[in-house]
């Protein structure tokens, strides 16, 4: 009888570390993530240009922008390399002719022509449609890469 309970304890035990050490990686990546997006001073607005689904069924893509207003000087690259975890982490990354892309999890909320006031010291960007404000969104939920 005492060996069975001694069994069961050491079980809940394990199980309890295993599930504890899971909410502490994603606290510790969540903590990355937010240091990555307080350390890139964005003030802008970007148009977007056109919308990239990976699958007609899957929530997630990339938004393809052009920066309308502000200044865009692409540091991510470097500030990521200063992180101990999350050296592959990024927001706007550059593409062709000027625009940039943004990955997205809710990619079909966008459509062209949608206008995005980005503020990374809020941690927040804004989705606008005819000049009235659709959604707000929260830019570290909205980072390509990740934390390892």
């Amino acid at each position: 009888m005492k060996r069975t309970i001694i069994i069961v304890l050491g079980g809940a035990l394990l199980i309890f570390l295993v599930v504890r050490m899971f909410f502490v990686l994603v606290g510790r990546q969540d903590d990355v993530q937010r240091e990555f997006v307080s350390m890139l001073n964005y003030d802008l607005s970007a148009r977007v240009d056109s919308v990239g689904i990976f699958n007609k069924n899957a929530p997630v893509g990339f938004l393809y922008v052009v920066i309308t207003r502000g200044t865009m000087e692409s540091k991510e690259k470097k500030l990521a390399r200063k992180l101990k975890h999350g050296r592959d982490l990024r927001f706007l990354v550059p593409s062709d002719s000027g625009r940039y892309s943004i990955f997205s999890r809710q990619i079909h909320d966008y459509k062209i022509g949608d206008s995005l006031v980005i503020n990374s010291s809020q941690d927040k960007f804004q989705l606008f449609r005819g000049g009235e404000r659709i959604n707000e969104l929260v830019i570290s939920d909205n980072l390509s890469g990740n934390g390892d």
